[in-house]
């Protein structure tokens, strides 16, 4: 461990003061992982997140075998977010405010792949 007196110890930063309230809803209403300028899914609402998705999905599925035993399931992912387009509120479900997601898992509990509820 290095002592704090060390040149190349990180500085304690005071992270509540990096970022307004106003600024943190700005950045997470812009925020996107589309690259600048494509036009690829123009209709899509998961276009801001789909390259990010499409790159864990792959990952996902490349780094487990298949078992021979698996199971189709409904799962929800909380969220609150004024910005999500795909949002639904259930109230008949433990989650009621969030998105739907169909995955496929194994006995194992491993998720191996997911599809996103769009409407």
């Amino acid at each position: 461990m290095l002592h704090p007196s060390h040149p190349h110890t990180a500085p304690q930063v005071d992270y509540v003061a990096l970022m307004t309230k106003d600024r943190f809803v700005e950045v997470q209403a812009h925020l996107s992982f589309e690259l600048p300028g494509s036009m690829r899914y123009p209709t899509d609402p998961f276009r801001k997140l789909r390259y990010v998705d499409t790159a864990l999905l792959l990952a996902a599925t490349w780094a487990w075998d298949p078992e021979p035993f698996a199971c189709l399931d409904e799962s929800r992912v909380a969220t609150h977010s004024q910005y999500c387009p795909f949002r639904q509120q259930m109230m008949c479900k433990p989650i009621k405010d969030g998105c739907t997601v169909y995955t496929f898992v194994f006995e194992s509990g491993y998720l191996y792949a997911w599809e996103w509820f769009l409407g």
